[in-house]
């Protein structure tokens, strides 16, 4: 018989709005209320690459918020159900400009697909320009990351969207 690890009887099922980290949590222990032990996730020791570092120092003191509306090699990056549309990405950029804010287009090299939908948005474009510690290093000197995807997910920035919820962080 096949079972699902810290299984005690019918086969748990996701609950909608949870991030996933408390989801596994419930799901091994089977307790799902103020009992459900939180874990940290374990600090993030990384560095900027020094390009990236040089283009953070031109913007100071600038607020960060990085964009990262590619989703590379994921199979469901076309999927309207599971992305927000691109022209959003772009309509929202455009409006975290004009307040100030330093708009990050991020993403590996595999996003170059998104440049064109930002064409005349005065964003920096740092596609395929970090290395993947480099990217959590840049994405925790952010005010806020916007992601369709937990990929980006880092707990040292304050305010994350990703999958149509909001999930705040202490800074």
């Amino acid at each position: 018989e096949r079972r699902w690890l810290g299984e005690k009887g019918a086969r748990p099922h996701l609950v909608g709005g949870r991030s996933h980290s408390d989801e596994y949590v419930r799901f091994v222990t089977g307790i799902d209320d103020h009992r459900a032990v939180r874990y940290a996730a374990p600090p993030l020791r990384a560095e900027l690459d020094a390009r990236v570092a040089e283009q953070l120092l031109r913007l100071a003191p600038r607020r960060l918020v990085a964009l990262a509306p590619g989703g590379a090699r994921n199979p469901a990056r076309d999927n309207p159900l599971r992305r927000w549309p691109l022209e959003r990405y772009a309509a929202l950029a455009r409006l975290l400009a004009a307040r100030g804010n330093a708009v990050l287009l991020t993403g590996s090299a595999h996003d170059a697909w998104i440049r064109a939908a930002f064409a005349g948005v005065d964003a920096i474009d740092l596609i395929g320009a970090t290395t993947l510690p480099g990217l959590a290093a840049l994405y925790a000197r952010c005010a806020a990351v916007v992601t369709h995807d937990y990929a980006a997910v880092i707990d040292q920035v304050r305010d994350l969207l990703f999958g149509g919820q909001m999930r705040m962080v202490d800074a």
